[in-house]
């Protein structure tokens, strides 16, 4: 309660004094506001400072003194977002608790005289400016020059973690309460920032995250040139790095390089004056050929009926899960869906995928199992049926996307819960499939299973440096060709407004699941440009006919009495109160129901 009253009086000190003299890096003025917390991170080492240790005993070390009756320390922040400012003021109230003292606040023209702790750069203080250039992808830095405590990083994620060491480092003499000059942090991501050249850019550099299980990092810069990218990529190539795809759609330009045990996929979008630079550990990396292969069925996709759908009325999750067969007897699975009260749906997948595999496959073989987002009503049965059966299926490989979980705080979902599916689900594939590729998708990407060919038109990486208030905002997003035919499978999506603006007409598809259920997040011109004949519903029949969301006459879903206007277009919509298979086959693709559950 102390500590919550100290943020209080903080925070309107703060409204008082807008700061107004920071820039360039490590959130300047150019920095996207994300109105959330940042990720946090605390790594052993971010507990073991430098102190100028060494083996031979030293003389104590000079300090700086922070709060006596003379001096008082003050803080100039240069991060503009707000959940820096969040942390900062956090900082500020531990000071106080710890030291009775007030941390105020500074200003470029203060008195040079006062010690003063800079986080982040700022014109007015040159150092600032110097430490952050020197800084790699992921580094962060903290160093002591006269009376000025730097405190620099790339990545927002970890700035908590940094002030946290500072506050520790905090000592009582006879003084006051000093720091010892000779302190110092300096950490990077090793020898995945050693290979990767920097991106120059006159842009706006707006940080880096981690993503996935914490090796891999999304770098995001804001108005960067189609020369500039240009350019990254030819530095890319200097250093080392060989190109395996590289493509230009709608304007937006991708690319795939690996060098080593290293991954860089580039992402630029003009229309959000976007460029991303993801990077991590080699991956399973896609068949960029079409294979060849026997035709041994008509190629699927197939939206069962399942028994949590029905239990889900009227306000429940009915999950997701599509089957998608491919010429060849292998399927591709897209989600699953929750698991139901009798435990049935899993049973019932498996015998539907044991009844339609051809007679020469002695187990139904899954080509990829797709994971759109970790929540419970998409991945629940995909990680039950793994653990039961197993060994009556073969999988190949596992596509997904996932932010680092474990390292954000999300404001509408417990991130460390999502966590944890993630981790179950990972370990049951790894456990009982070591040899399966484990394929992390990115924007961009295109790639044959078989004679299906994927396009991956969005995942989490997107987003930032934003940080995801829910998993659905975290979907994996993609088109299939197959059959003649192609569908694009928006999962739970709620950023359908970046795909709008990124992709425009090049969405075009002739089937659409439409995002969230057909409840949230769904965009007009997104669902225009796409302009599907068929329309799956990943929710019941009830909801179907009489959610005003689904139907579109609540306020703020004109994209679904838009899609359900027949006078635009007459359109096939299937809900998932009832199995329907899409045979796909060109001009001569027709749509099979099977009887609703009872």
């Amino acid at each position: 309660m102390k500590k919550r009253s100290l943020l209080c009086v903080l925070l309107c000190i703060f409204l008082l004094l807008p700061l107004t003299s920071c820039g360039l890096g490590g959130g300047g003025a150019g920095s996207t506001d994300t109105g959330q917390k940042p990720a946090t991170r605390t790594e052993p080492s971010d507990t073991e400072p430098t102190t100028g240790g060494s083996e031979e005993p030293k003389p104590p070390a000079e300090m700086l003194t922070l709060f006596d009756d003379a001096v008082n320390c003050r803080i100039l922040n240069c991060y503009s977002t707000v959940s820096a400012k969040d942390v900062v003021l956090d900082f500020m109230a531990d000071v106080t608790e710890k030291t009775g003292c007030t941390l105020g606040y500074s200003s470029a023209n203060a008195d040079a005289s006062m010690p003063e702790i800079v986080v982040g750069t700022a014109e007015a203080r040159p150092e600032s400016v110097t430490v952050y250039n020197g800084l790699r992808w992921s580094g962060r830095d903290i160093r002591i020059v006269g009376n000025k405590i730097y405190v620099n990083t790339r990545s927002e994620m970890y700035l908590a973690s940094m002030l946290n060491l500072l506050l520790s480092a905090m000592t009582k003499t006879e003084k006051g309460w000093e720091i010892a000059m000779d302190f110092t942090y300096a950490k990077d991501a090793g020898t995945l920032d050693a290979d990767l050249p920097m991106l120059e850019t006159a842009g706006t550099d707006a940080g880096v995250m981690q993503s996935d299980d914490g090796n891999r990092y999304v770098a995001t810069y804001q108005n960067v040139t189609d020369a500039e990218y240009t350019a990254y990529v030819a530095k890319l190539t200097a250093a080392g790095f060989t190109a395996y795809d590289e493509s230009t759609v709608n304007g937006n330009r991708f690319g795939t390089y690996t060098k080593g045990n290293t991954q860089v996929n580039l992402c630029l979008y003009p229309a959000r004056a976007t460029c991303k630079v993801l990077y991590g550990k080699l991956g399973t990396l896609p068949s960029l050929t079409k294979p060849e292969t026997e035709q041994l069925v008509r190629p699927s996709i197939t939206q069962l009926a399942r028994k949590a759908v029905e239990e889900s009325i009227p306000n429940g999750a009915p999950g997701m899960g599509y089957v998608i067969q491919l010429s060849d007897g292998r399927y591709i699975l897209l989600d699953g869906g929750p698991v139901d009260e009798k435990d049935e749906d899993p049973q019932a997948l498996l015998d539907y995928l044991v009844a339609n595999k051809p007679a020469s496959h002695e187990k139904p073989i899954i080509a990829a199992w797709i994971i759109s987002h970790a929540h419970g009503d998409h991945l629940a049965l995909p990680t039950r049926f793994l653990r039961d059966f197993h060994d009556r299926v073969v999988v190949e490989m596992s596509i997904t996307n996932f932010p680092y979980l474990k390292g954000i705080t999300m404001q509408y979902d417990n991130a460390t819960a999502l966590a944890g599916a993630v981790s179950a689900y990972q370990a049951l594939v790894r456990a009982y499939y070591p040899k399966a590729g484990q394929m992390v998708a990115h924007t961009g990407q295109r790639f044959w299973i078989g004679d299906a060919y994927l396009e991956i038109f969005y995942t989490q990486e997107d987003g930032y440096p934003t940080i995801p208030g829910t998993a659905n905002e975290t979907s994996l997003v993609f088109r299939m060709t197959l059959g003649g035919r192609t569908c694009m499978f928006l999962g739970d999506l709620d950023s359908c407004a970046f795909m709008r603006d990124v992709w425009g007409t090049a969405v075009k598809s002739d089937i659409l699941q439409l995002a969230h259920h057909g409840y949230n997040g769904g965009d007009l011109e997104l669902y225009k440009n796409i302009d599907p004949e068929i329309c799956f519903w990943a929710g019941d029949e009830w909801r179907f006919l009489k959610d005003p969301r689904c139907t579109g006459a609540q306020s703020g879903y004109e994209f679904n009495k838009w899609i359900r206007d027949d006078s635009v277009r007459v359109r096939r919509h299937l809900h998932n109160s009832v199995t329907a298979i899409i045979h796909l086959d060109g001009d001569n693709t027709t749509v099979e129901t099977v009887e609703a559950i009872k």
